[in-house]
C-alpha cells in the first residue's frame, strides 16, 4: 500500500458521513484524483527522495523475504473480501451497506490482517531497496496506517454496535491468536 492510498483511506474514513452525502461516483472521481495526483508528486520527487541508497545488503534478505511471505499469507487468507469492500464501498453506503461483520477465518484471529500485510510489505521493500528515505517514512507510513485502522475502527463500531465491540474484546488489532 503507497502513501498516495493510505491518504484515500484518511479522507475516505475521516469525512465518511460528507462522502456518502456526495455519492459514489463523485466520491472515487475526487478521492482516486488526489491519490494519483499524490502518486505524481511522489514521482516528481523521486530523485531527492531517492538520494542515498546504502546499497545491496545481502543480512537484510531474509528478514525481507519472511516479512513477504507473511504478507502474502496474509494477503491470501483475506482475499474472500469482494472488490467493492477492498474499495471502500460499504463504507460509503453506510445503512445501505449489507450488515455483516466479518469475523472468520483470518478475521478471528487477527482485526486487521490486510493492514498487518501492509506493513510487513513495506517494511520487505525498505529492506530490499535500501534507501535511506523509505527507512526514514517507515514510522510515518506505521502512523498513517495506524490512522487509518483507528478511523475504520470507529466507523465499524458505529455501523455494527455492540457485534463490533464484542468482536473488538475477543481479537487483538495486529498481533494474530495463534492456536485459538
Amino acid at each position: 500500500m503507497s502513501f498516495p492510498i493510505l491518504l484515500f483511506w484518511v479522507a475516505l474514513h475521516r469525512f465518511v458521513a460528507f462522502w456518502r452525502r456526495m455519492g459514489l461516483t463523485t466520491t472515487y472521481a475526487i478521492l482516486v484524483a488526489g491519490m494519483v495526483g499524490g502518486g505524481v508528486v511522489l514521482f516528481s520527487l523521486r530523485k531527492p527522495l531517492l538520494a542515498v541508497e546504502f546499497g545491496t545488503a545481502p543480512v537484510l534478505w531474509a528478514p525481507a523475504a519472511l516479512a513477504y511471505a507473511t504478507a502474502v499469507a496474509l494477503e491470501v487468507r483475506a482475499r474472500h473480501l469482494r472488490l467493492a469492500t477492498f474499495a471502500g464501498v460499504s463504507e460509503l453506503r453506510g445503512d445501505r451497506a449489507p450488515a455483516s461483520l466479518l469475523t472468520d477465518g483470518i478475521y478471528g484471529r487477527v482485526r486487521h490482517p490486510r493492514y498487518v500485510a501492509s506493513m510487513l510489505g513495506y517494511l520487505a521493500s525498505a529492506f530490499l531497496a535500501n534507501y535511506l528515505f523509505l527507512y526514514a517514512a517507515a514510522p510515518v507510513y506505521l502512523l498513517v496506517l495506524h490512522t487509518v485502522v483507528l478511523l475504520e475502527e470507529r466507523e465499524l463500531e458505529e455501523r455494527f454496535g455492540e457485534a463490533y465491540r464484542g468482536y473488538a474484546d475477543r481479537v487483538p488489532r495486529y498481533l494474530p491468536r495463534f492456536g485459538v
